[in-house]
């Protein structure tokens, strides 16, 4: 299992904290600002520390916020620095991705990351023009739909090696909305198979973001219905289509799982089935002041603190909360293993 070992290591950074979108059921507070020096830094000579005393081999890059392109100049060092490794022949794996909202997600930019091996990008679109701007509306309230799309528009006329899978979020309201994207998404990407689609309704994740503090969700019948018809259209158009409607553990953070409470997975036999990015022993995520954590989900609470990463490339664990988020290895329960933070 890749996830057990030493030779591979998965980094989630947040570069900033600071987001360009006010997103109507964003869950963050934004606190945090850009990353600073002695972090990246630091970043370096733990990539640095692994390889060359560790035996690390492959390593895998996310990039998260905020809006991790404000800080597009760290995303470009560090995965400058790490992409070196790789084609020196220390790494025998590299590869990195994007969870970003496209807005600074220009051509040169896009072929600069893919240059670096930051290939894998995922973009959130709430429906067409009209209910995008209204969710996911720049800081000053601006709609940013007509940025996100010419960038998206860029990169599919070009020739780059890249994979972009586009986020569509089912909510009340925008159903035909929908609609319509899907056939600008077939028209204008239809038999390009750098693209993909996830389809995905929106969730409670505690938002911070919505003008009276309660985020209205759509009923899982509708939103199983329109995912539905949305998946079988686009696919009928050659797209492969995820559907994560209904797949929600409805938690104090409320995010994804995966199997059913008590259930057990058989390790002797390989069988693990999903195992959430935060119950494997071989991620961290360095948000932007140093500190480590798990879960990008959970990023307010005090058991996803996990240690701090030291300015020598050393990290400095909490064993018993860094253990809470492992306790699915041990117990092999597969809802812990699919997401360690149900218990919250």
């Amino acid at each position: 299992m890749a996830h057990l070992g030493n030779r591979h290591l998965h980094l989630t950074i947040l570069p900033t904290e600071r987001c360009n979108f006010r997103c109507t059921y964003c869950y963050e507070d934004f606190a945090v600002g850009k990353m600073k020096r002695w972090v990246i830094d630091a970043i370096k000579q733990l990539i640095q520390n692994r390889i060359e005393k560790s035996g690390l081999k492959s390593l895998q890059l996310e990039w998260f916020g905020g809006e991790p392109l404000i800080a597009k100049d760290v995303v470009h060092e560090i995965s400058e620095y790490a992409n070196s490794f790789f084609k020196s022949g220390h790494l025998d794996e590299f590869e990195g991705g994007l969870t970003t909202n496209a807005y600074l997600l220009d051509i040169d930019t896009l072929a600069r990351l893919v240059d670096h091996r930051q290939r894998n990008f995922q973009v959130s679109l709430d429906g067409d023009e009209d209910a995008h701007n209204r969710s996911r509306r720049y800081a000053s309230g601006d709609g940013t739909f007509s940025t996100i799309w010419p960038n998206l528009l860029a990169a599919a006329e070009s020739s780059l090696d890249f994979a972009i899978t586009l986020r569509l979020h089912i909510m009340p309201g925008n159903e035909s909305s929908l609609y319509a994207l899907s056939e600008r998404i077939r028209h204008n990407f239809g038999g390009d198979r750098r693209f993909t689609i996830y389809l995905r309704h929106i969730s409670d994740l505690n938002n911070t973001n919505n003008v009276d503090k309660v985020l209205k969700t759509i009923s899982m019948t509708d939103a199983l219905r329109i995912a539905s018809s949305l998946e079988h259209s686009l696919s009928e158009t050659g797209f492969v289509v995820s559907n994560g409607v209904g797949n929600v553990f409805e938690s104090q953070v409320k995010t994804i799982s995966i199997g059913k409470p008590g259930a057990k997975v058989d390790a002797e036999a390989g069988n693990y089935g999903y195992i959430c990015y935060a119950a494997k022993p071989n991620h961290l995520m360095i948000r932007a002041d140093g500190r480590l954590g798990k879960c990008t989900v959970a990023l307010n609470s005090q058991s996803n603190h996990v240690g701090q990463i030291l300015p020598d490339g050393r990290v400095r664990i909490d064993d018993e909360r860094m253990n809470y988020w492992l306790r699915g290895h041990a117990n092999r329960d597969a809802q812990e293993l699919g997401c360690p933070a149900h218990t919250y």
